[in-house]
């Protein structure tokens, strides 16, 4: 079986009979942080540690996804820095971003011109958490142990048209891995028992996502979308979580993304 397919759904639908009709009501848009990191990058947890605030202040609004990915992310034999986080779809994003630093990441857009330290995260972050998004964006998941499949539901209620070349993307990361990470705050550097969050593990297909149709894109549709994944068995799927990124491809701007724990 393929698990790249987005297939509409003749149904069941999701069923939330309360916000099914946005109404006039606004709808937050969520803040999506892109993070570019690495277990050997000694100033890399500064970034981590501004999610974590960040996320305290904000809470789910809040979205992050860690790419372990380039030179600091390299595998070493022996005790330490052994735990392989890198993933294809992360190579694919360093190819096209042509990082120069990190750590570095993206708030709110995967703009290859607007990449950003993470000292600038807080105040671009509280610019977009007081924003409004047209649609809301929803998601169910189903978990197949036996086979590993992850059969993700997608729904898209939109209050007003979806402009442009819409793109939707869904993403599974793990939380809470216990693994060796450099950190220039600590002493001695090298920690042994660093808890790795946001990790990014796999795309469902490309990790740019797929186009959505003009029907899709139109006012007041309401739309139920499937999306596939497989886990792999040495993630723990009580630590995960589905990430759904809805965004415009000219201008790579986000217009909705959500976080979703795999099981409930």
């Amino acid at each position: 079986m393929l698990f790249n397919a987005c297939d509409v759904i003749e149904g069941p639908y999701l069923e939330n009979p309360e916000i099914i009709d946005p109404g006039d009501d606004d709808i937050p848009r969520n803040v999506l942080i892109l993070e570019f990191t690495g277990h050997t990058c000694k100033s890399c947890p500064k970034a981590h540690r501004t999610i974590d605030q960040l996320e305290e202040l904000y809470g789910d609004r809040i979205v992050p996804v860690a790419f372990h990915t380039g030179y600091f992310a390299r595998t070493y034999s022996g005790d330490k820095f052994h735990t392989d986080f890198r993933t294809e779809q992360g190579a694919e994003m360093e190819k096209y971003f042509e990082f120069a630093v990190f750590p570095i990441g993206m708030v709110g857009n995967l703009d290859k011109g607007r990449q950003s330290s993470y000292s600038s995260w807080p105040s671009e972050a509280s610019v977009i958490i007081d924003q409004e998004s047209p649609v809301i964006l929803l998601t169910s998941s189903e978990y197949d142990t036996s086979s590993g499949e992850i059969e993700v539901t997608v729904g898209l209620i939109n209050k007003s048209a979806l402009e442009g070349d819409v793109q939707l993307a869904v993403y599974l990361v793990e939380d809470n891995i216990i693994s060796w990470q450099k950190d220039e705050d600590r002493d001695p550097i090298d920690v042994e028992d660093y808890e790795h969050q946001h990790v990014f593990r796999t795309s469902a297909g490309s990790v740019w996502g797929d186009g959505l149709s003009e029907s899709d894109c139109s006012a007041n549709a309401n739309v139920q979308l499937k999306k596939y994944m497989l886990m792999d068995p040495a993630w723990i799927p009580e630590n995960c979580t589905v990430v759904t990124i809805l965004y415009e491809n000219v201008s790579r701007e986000v217009i909705q993304c959500t976080s979703e724990k795999l099981l409930k």
